[in-house]
């Protein structure tokens, strides 16, 4: 008899239930809580069986929820249909996946979409020549390229990163001086040196925070509104980018009200505010909620409350 046939509570379910009676993962303890039942010389296969069960479970509580997840989903349906010969439906929806994966700058999984595409090219019938095989190279060259471009952008973001967590801010001229010959890198001097949208937010992020630190609070307030024109070419975007571009929101009204402009923070502030009604006219896919939501209610009371303030109107 089968482990997933064996009437209305089937040997995994059992050791299912027994797991949950354990506080923590005890090995005798189980072996104690289950000794008594028909399947205890089978108990290795059966845990085994469960755990394949479980992570079956999970990958399809969680299919489709990210992009990524999506793209490796339809990469396996590539594959099957590659294994069952029909290349023309393979290579279709290849080009699908290759399509998005350029839009959301997907680096890695574009290397994944050019390995299947020479696959399908090598077993097509209807080869083009040569041009064809010397163009898969190229835009696997320029990918790489743009790979380690992002990969040396994220460097140093975590350099600053490690500034930020032992110092918080400027405390001396060390540390000032710091900030400004790491703004004297060519990838932070030249935003041409970004070669993708991502090196390229990232590039202004690391612009705006250093000019805060410094109190250049008019240049942090230009680098944040670049990253923020960046990002509405991809609304609407996903869930965590989208908490992130409420925060880049918020930090823009707060640079207003350093800067003594309180009606443009007002205006600022109101446009986040709008963001829940923007998302449903907009029809995003990811609606704002939860975290989304918290972080809009928070904003409006706390700066709502300074811009009063600050401006004299409380």
């Amino acid at each position: 008899m089968s482990i997933s046939s064996q009437g209305e509570n089937p040997a995994y379910y059992k050791l299912f239930r027994a797991f949950e009676t354990l506080k923590k993962h005890d090995t005798e303890a189980l072996y104690e809580s289950v000794k008594k039942e028909s399947f205890v010389h089978r108990l290795p296969a059966i845990k085994h069986y469960l755990h394949q069960l479980i992570l079956k479970n999970l990958r399809n509580f969680h299919s489709g929820t990210t992009i990524e997840v999506n793209m490796h989903e339809a990469f396996i349906e590539v594959d099957i249909l590659h294994q069952k010969g029909l290349l023309q439906q393979a290579n279709k929806l290849l080009q699908k996946i290759q399509k998005e994966a350029e839009q959301k700058e997907k680096f890695e999984l574009l290397n994944i979409c050019y390995s299947w595409e020479r696959e399908l090219y090598l077993e097509s019938l209807y080869s083009k020549g040569k041009s064809e095989l010397s163009n898969f190279y190229k835009k696997k060259h320029i990918n790489n390229t743009k790979i380690e471009n992002l990969n040396n952008y994220n460097h140093l973001l975590d350099q600053l990163f490690q500034f930020n967590s032992k110092k918080g801010t400027v405390r001396s001229k060390a540390d000032e001086h710091w900030i400004k010959r790491f703004l004297q890198d060519p990838l932070i001097r030249d935003k041409n040196k970004a070669l993708s949208n991502s090196a390229l937010n990232i590039y202004y992020n690391i612009r705006a925070f250093c000019f805060y630190i410094l109190l250049d609070y008019r240049e942090s307030l230009q680098n944040i509104t670049a990253t923020l024109n960046l990002m509405e070419r991809d609304l609407p975007i996903n869930k965590p980018s989208l908490e992130y571009y409420i925060d880049i929101c918020t930090n823009k009204v707060l640079l207003h009200i350093y800067l003594r402009e309180y009606s443009k923070a007002r205006a600022t502030l109101e446009e986040i505010e709008q963001l829940p009604v923007r998302a449903k006219k907009e029809k995003w896919k990811y609606t704002i909620h939860g975290v989304g939501l918290f972080q809009i209610e928070r904003a409006k009371n706390h700066f709502g409350m300074l811009i009063q303030i600050m401006s004299g109107k409380y």
